[in-house]
């Protein structure tokens, strides 16, 4: 029967509105195509083929997403052990994909196909929430005759997403630890902007003032130095009144 897949390779599974599981591999070798059928549980189990055992084309639309009975989610080809690679080479990032794709089928995986009026194929439409699903496998042939098929999974529920009404965004709605934190660090910031400011006033208010260079004007007359005579009087500079004549000593 189907299994979740790996948890090592996908930690979130399933969401909101998908779920992986893991492909049937080197499994009944003459079969060529493999149909994955889901059916949300609770719904009437119609039958998956006629009495030639050939599939019946029941689509995700036609069943309301699985509601009103199962729907075909994917045509696969059936994998075949030669043509798996290994999963040693997931350590490459460029075959990640394409290594999943082999081992893993996402359910729910296309957005588009509802809306798209240009497709082809089964649509594999995303899940519903917090809704409970289950699924089988059925081996085919090239002319979509079964000859073989696995048991239905266990039931597996999607995630129950919150709706965006009721995703609480007003701040009086926060607890209380977190007004009080959101009170403190409020409270904090005011404080150190008080701090800058009175600061920056104060260094304003007492910074020194810029020196000015000091200019010292002479009070001296420059004067060609002669040989003194006898009895001639001196000029001191920068003296006043009777300092400012001084009689020579004869010699």
């Amino acid at each position: 029967m189907p299994l979740l897949a790996n948890s090592d390779f996908f930690s979130l599974n399933p969401t909101q509105t998908t779920i992986a599981l893991e492909q049937p591999i080197c499994m009944f070798k003459s079969a060529v195509n493999v149909y994955l059928i889901g059916i949300v549980a609770g719904a009437p189990n119609t039958p998956l083929y006629d009495g030639n055992k050939k599939v019946n084309a029941s689509t995700y639309s036609g069943t309301q997403g699985g509601k009103t009975g199962p729907y075909i989610v994917a045509k696969l080809p059936n994998q075949q052990c030669i043509n798996i690679q290994a999963l040693s080479n997931m350590a490459d990032p460029t075959q990640v994909q394409s290594i999943l794709s082999k081992y893993v089928v996402r359910v729910g995986a296309d957005v588009t196909c509802l809306t798209n009026p240009n497709f082809v194929g089964y649509c594999n439409a995303p899940l519903q929430g917090n809704t409970q699903y289950s699924f089988k496998y059925l081996f085919t042939d090239s002319g979509d005759i079964v000859q073989s098929e696995t048991s239905w999974s266990l039931g597996i529920t999607t995630v129950n997403g919150k709706a965006s009404s009721t995703i609480d965004t007003w701040p009086g709605r926060r607890s209380g630890g977190m007004i009080v934190l959101t009170s403190i660090l409020s409270t904090l910031m005011f404080f150190v902007f008080i701090a800058y400011v009175i600061g920056f006033a104060y260094s304003i208010a007492n910074g020194s003032p810029a020196k000015e260079v000091s200019r010292h004007d002479t009070q001296t007359t420059a004067v060609l130095q002669k040989a003194q005579e006898p009895g001639e009087v001196t000029y001191s500079s920068a003296l006043t009144g009777s300092e400012r004549y001084a009689p020579t000593q004869q010699a």
